[in-house]
């Protein structure tokens, strides 16, 4: 993911924890659009895809305070 979208600073685990959780919300976000992609290979796009709206999201956040 650091590849993609540099988020900087929250190591491994935070790395794996993005990964999870943006898998989830990629899923949730097209449950909303009535899409879905079926197989590993359509999971890991979505994930990926998720992973980066949760890191924009993030830097949105962080960038107010």
């Amino acid at each position: 993911m650091d590849q993609i979208m540099q988020l900087g600073g929250v190591g491994i685990g935070g790395t794996i924890l993005i990964g999870i959780v943006g898998a989830i919300v990629g899923n949730w976000l097209l449950a909303l659009l009535g899409l879905g992609l079926g197989g590993l290979l359509g999971q890991l796009i979505v994930a990926v895809i998720g992973a980066c709206v949760l890191i924009f999201v993030y830097r949105a956040v962080k960038g107010r305070a």
